[in-house]
Order: C-alpha cells, then sequence, then structure tokens
C-alpha cells in the first residue's frame, strides 16, 4: 500500500519535530569522576546516618586523651624557671630561659643560641 501525499507530509513534519537524540556532553572520565564523587558521597551519608562517622572534625577521644583546663599547674615548667604561663615570660625571661631549650631541641645543640 503506497502512502499518500497527506500521509508523508504528516510523517516527514512529525520526524522534523520529535526532538533530537541528546548529545553527549560528559566524557567519559568526567563520567567517571562524576560516579565517583557521588559514590564517596552516598557512603559519608551512610556513615554519618549510622554514627560511625566523625561527630566533630578534628575531636580525639578515647583512651589515653585527657583534658587539662589551662592555668594554675606549672608543674612541667622546670625548677628555677618562673612558674607561670610561658605566655606572660617577658622577653629577657625568654630569651634567658625558652629560648636556648628551644633552640637546643631544634638544632641539636649545632649553633645554638648561649644562654644569656
Amino acid at each position: 500500500m503506497a502512502e499518500t501525499e497527506a500521509q508523508m507530509i504528516e510523517r516527514l513534519v512529525a520526524e522534523r519535530l520529535s526532538p533530537a537524540p541528546a548529545q553527549v556532553t560528559e566524557t567519559a572520565e568526567q563520567r567517571i569522576g562524576r560516579l565517583v564523587e557521588e559514590g564517596i558521597a552516598k557512603a559519608k551519608a551512610q556513615l554519618t546516618e549510622s554514627g560511625q562517622g566523625p561527630s566533630r572534625k578534628g575531636l580525639v577521644t578515647g583512651p589515653g586523651v585527657q583534658e587539662t583546663a589551662a592555668g594554675g599547674d606549672y608543674s612541667e615548667i622546670p625548677e628555677g624557671w618562673p612558674q607561670k604561663d610561658l605566655s606572660q615570660y617577658s622577653a629577657q625571661e625568654w630569651k634567658q630561659y625558652v629560648e636556648p631549650l628551644v633552640a637546643g631541641a631544634v638544632f641539636g645543640n649545632r649553633g645554638a643560641a648561649q644562654p644569656a
């Protein structure tokens, strides 16, 4: 059965009006990268929902971790040093007590500053 002229016109109009197939806009590398990122995000979300993820970035808890309040306890400061916060040392005290110790630790007493 031959196609009539009206049917042919309808078919041609329908072909031209139908949306063109979508063109590929991402490369294989971009697709792989996108899929990996989606997988990572999904895994992080699952860990967080299950309570296995970190509760706060940088927070360290567990055995062996001791929290101490600042101020008042100067037992770690060597004898003979002024028993106060290091931030309260004068420039002269810093140069006399702290600087030689730090220089010795850093340089292994090679070219370290001599005590004043």
